[in-house]
Parts: C-alpha cells; sequence; structure tokens
C-alpha cells in the first residue's frame, strides 16, 4: 500500500513536470515573440516617424525600446496587438505589470546556455538596427555627425538618408540577422522540451504499468484477506454461535470443528473442553443415579425380605399373624389362617 501510494505521488510530480516543461516552452516562445514583435514595431514606428516626421511616432519607438530593456514597466498582459491598436492620443487598454528585461524573463523560463547565446545574438542584431534607425531619425531631425558618432551637428533634414537607412539592403539584411537566431532558439526550445517531455513521459508509463502491477496486487490482497477473514474468522464465529445456541439448548454432545491458533480458534477450543467437561459430568451424574435407584430396589427388596420372618401377636385373641409380605409370597389371603400362640411357641 506505502509503495502504491509513493509510486502515485511519483506519477503526479511527473505530470507536474510535464506541465511546468510545457508551461516553459509556451512562455519561452512567446517571449521569444515578443523579442520578434518588438522589433518588427520599432521598424514600423521608426518608418512612421521618417515619413511623417509625428514626433510621437517616435515617443512610442523609445517606449517600446525601454519596455524591452526593462527601463519602464511592460503592459500587464503585452499582447502583439499592443501597439496597433496604440493609436495617436490614445491611452494603453492593458494595464501595466512589472520593469523587468525581456532577456531576463527569458533566462527565468530555464532556458540553456546555448539558447540564451542565440537570444543575445538576435538581441545584439535588433540593437545594432536601432542604431540605425536613430541615424534615420538624427537625419530627419537634421542633426549630423561630427565624425565621433556623436549627431550634433545642426543642418537640413535629409529625408533621402533616412528613407534610405530603413529601407535599404543594410536595414533588411540586419533585419534577417534578428529573425535566424529567433529560429534557431525556437527549434532548440522546442526539440528540448520534446525530448524532456518524451523522457518524462516514458517515466510516468513506467509508474503507471508499477501502478497497476501494485493496485492489482492490493485488490488480490483484499481479495486474499477477505477470504482469509471470511474462513478463518467469519466462518468459526457463526459456528461457534450456532454450537453455543446447542449448548444452552442442552446439546452438549456438539462440537467446534474448526481449528488454528487465533483467538477464534481457542475460543472455539476453549468451548469444547468445557462441553466435554459438561458432558462428562452429566454421565457421571447419570451413573450415580442409576446406581442409587439400584441400591433403591435392592433396600426396599431387602426390606421386604426382612418383613417375612415378622410376625404380629394379638392380646385380646391370643392369635399369631404373619407379615403381608409372607402371605403375599404364600398367595394366601391373611384372614384365611392364623396360628394360636400356643401353637407358635411350640
Amino acid at each position: 500500500m506505502i509503495l502504491l501510494i509513493r509510486s502515485i505521488y511519483q506519477a503526479h510530480e511527473i505530470r507536474e513536470e510535464i506541465a511546468v516543461k510545457e508551461r516553459h516552452r509556451f512562455n519561452s516562445s512567446l517571449l521569444a515573440k515578443e523579442l520578434f514583435q518588438s522589433s518588427e514595431d520599432l521598424t514600423r514606428m521608426a518608418r512612421s516617424y521618417v515619413v511623417t516626421g509625428n514626433p510621437e511616432y517616435k515617443d512610442y519607438f523609445l517606449t517600446i525600446l525601454a519596455i524591452r530593456n526593462g527601463q519602464i514597466p511592460r503592459p500587464y498582459d503585452n499582447p502583439s496587438t499592443y501597439w496597433y491598436l496604440e493609436g495617436i492620443n490614445k491611452q494603453p487598454d492593458s494595464k501595466q505589470g512589472q520593469a523587468i528585461a525581456l532577456l531576463k524573463l527569458l533566462k527565468n523560463e530555464g532556458i540553456t546556455h546555448d539558447e540564451l547565446h542565440l537570444l543575445q545574438q538576435s538581441l545584439q542584431h535588433s540593437d545594432q538596427l536601432v542604431q540605425i534607425e536613430q541615424r534615420a531619425f538624427a537625419a530627419v531631425e537634421g542633426r549630423h555627425d561630427n565624425g565621433q558618432g556623436e549627431y550634433i551637428l545642426h543642418g537640413e533634414p535629409d529625408f533621402e538618408l533616412a528613407i534610405k537607412l530603413l529601407w535599404g539592403d543594410e536595414y533588411n539584411n540586419k533585419k534577417t540577422k534578428i529573425m535566424l537566431p529567433l529560429k534557431q532558439f525556437m527549434t532548440s526550445i522546442n526539440d528540448r522540451t520534446i525530448h524532456d517531455i518524451e523522457l518524462a513521459y516514458q517515466q510516468l508509463n513506467e509508474k503507471t504499468r508499477l501502478e497497476y502491477f501494485l493496485l492489482t496486487a492490493f485488490l488480490l490482497s483484499i481479495i486474499g484477506s477477505a477470504a482469509f477473514i471470511r474462513r478463518r474468522i467469519l466462518r468459526p464465529i457463526r459456528e461457534l454461535t450456532i454450537e453455543t445456541e446447542r449448548f444452552t439448548n442442552g446439546d452438549y454432545s456438539s462440537r467446534c470443528t474448526f481449528t488454528g491458533a487465533n483467538e477464534v480458534d481457542a475460543l472455539g477450543s476453549t468451548l469444547n473442553l468445557m462441553a466435554e467437561t459438561i458432558e462428562r459430568i452429566i454421565k457421571d451424574h447419570q451413573t450415580a443415579l442409576q446406581l442409587l435407584r439400584e441400591s433403591e430396589l435392592n433396600l426396599i427388596g431387602s426390606q421386604h425380605m426382612a418383613h417375612i420372618g415378622n410376625w404380629e401377636h394379638d392380646l385380646k385373641t391370643g392369635e399369631m399373624r404373619g407379615s403381608d409380605e409372607l402371605f403375599r409370597l404364600l398367595e394366601i389371603a391373611p384372614t384365611e389362617h392364623s396360628i394360636p400362640y400356643d401353637a407358635f411357641l411350640l
């Protein structure tokens, strides 16, 4: 029974482990898609700002980047449609969550070192893409490079350069480099999770087979115990009850036939011994009564024989009269014969 409970508990733990692995894979996939979506949203906001010159798109761009880097709170659910439904002069509909970097969230999902390296590559390419986008912003705003990578020289806006930067081959190549590690990451996490889950299911199947075996053994033990209890306890108790009723009714010749070493068997043996003792006492009593009756009959016979020599002298008539027993033996009536006293003396 203990082994069965332990096996059920271990199987429950394996199921929990499978659920955790599935949850980690699901969350990791969502976060990887979020990294991809953040890159797409950054591109869309950057291009919208370059084309329209509306500073709100730049604000959205900087907000998306700050959320990804964990600098400001994330939207509570952060759906992929968040920055599509977020229009100009509209407030976010989603609740605000904690401020935590996207990469840290992925680390919390238990990804491997190699998977983390792939994400870092993708994020690095995305950051390089951000640099191109910021150069495009500077071109739109009329800020030019001073030769040291600082866009602090003011001049005329260069929309043609900004468009070239955001729609050129370099930009598209960087976008491709972002996607490739993400794809490899998704493949890696899926393969790893599937492998881990297969191993977990294999262990679960083994535990399930063990549970079936232990459950079968437990049921057989229950059946065996029930049969044993019925044969060694219930049936003897029923027989003991019947024999006790017979003893109560005065039948002491009956005996309990079951034998064994448990308390019921000991009680049956004690009852048999008691019945034998009572039966022996009754037989001895009956024998004594029979002997007493025979002695009584012998005594009565002796008394009768003693009466044969018993005579009575009638002082009035002077006659001698024998005992009734004498006349009974002689088969004569007592009144038919009498003997004078003088003749009796002779």
